[in-house]
């Protein structure tokens, strides 16, 4: 694989890590969350944040965050000087466990590709409202390799006319023999998702307490984080019936035109 700091020069690139697991019913919600930033921003800040880390090898928050709370402090102050942009979905799993599994299948309603989705839909208001205002095709969208559901977030994207995502790792690291040169950025994506599953987290634990109050029950000391502009979004019971009837709508639209070919249109074979 290509040194991430030899290309895509000129790009805006969005960095994502995910926080929570589906699967696992002991986990109450699932958070995607990172940072926008410019490529050649990025490249600078990678040689700053590997000095920070010190004799560490990379930065993960749930091992490290509680126990080395000195150098998460560091990291977090460094993040909004090339994290220009910080955004954030997240899901209460009991949600979509509610939802029957036939529909759950058939409009792919899991956690990792709903709350990226969504995200990306952010994104793009935010590129949009940028003056001048950024292309999509300037913008490219980097998760974490190996989190859950990957290939049916490529699909959803691909579908809905976003560049395919890129999957790197956050640390250099030996996979399978094979040797691949970490993003750094992750690590930054990482503290903010982490901080957010916590945060949601409480929330559902504790639906009447303020947001102070939550925020202190999360304990990481992330205040920077909190001070940066964001598109946050929570994925509510309304939000899912929603993209479910939209998606039904554009799937069934498909499908017609599909029938249709080239054959003359008339409105009473809808």
């Amino acid at each position: 694989m290509a040194d991430w700091r030899q290309v895509r020069l000129g790009m805006w690139t969005l960095a994502f890590d995910a926080s929570g697991k589906e699967s696992d019913p002991r986990i109450p919600c699932f958070v995607v969350a990172g940072f926008a930033g410019t490529a050649e921003g990025w490249i600078e800040f990678e040689p700053e944040w590997k000095r920070r880390l010190g004799p560490l090898p990379y930065w993960g928050t749930a091992e490290m965050g509680r126990r080395r709370s000195d150098v998460l402090k560091s990291l977090v102050e460094m993040i909004p000087r090339i994290g220009l942009r910080k955004f954030s979905c997240s899901i209460n799993l009991a949600l979509l466990k509610s939802v029957p599994d036939e529909i759950k299948n058939n409009f792919r309603l899991h956690a990792y590709p709903l709350c990226a989705r969504t995200v990306a839909t952010y994104v793009d208001l935010w590129a949009m409202k940028e003056r001048p205002s950024i292309p999509r095709e300037r913008i490219e969208y980097v998760f974490e390799e190996g989190d859950e559901d990957k290939d049916a977030l490529v699909r959803t994207m691909n579908e809905d006319g976003y560049p395919t995502p890129i999957f790197r790792y956050k640390h250099d690291c030996i996979v399978r023999g094979r040797k691949h040169v970490g993003f750094t950025p992750l690590q930054a994506a990482d503290i903010l998702a982490w901080h957010v599953y916590q945060i949601q987290k409480e929330w559902i634990a504790n639906p009447h307490r303020t947001k102070e109050e939550i925020l202190n029950l999360a304990r990481l000391p992330v205040e920077e984080l909190e001070n940066m502009l964001e598109m946050p979004m929570t994925i509510t019971e309304s939000d899912l019936e929603h993209y479910i009837t939209m998606t039904a709508y554009v799937e069934t639209r498909r499908r017609f035109l599909a029938a249709q070919g080239d054959a003359p249109f008339h409105i009473d074979t809808l």
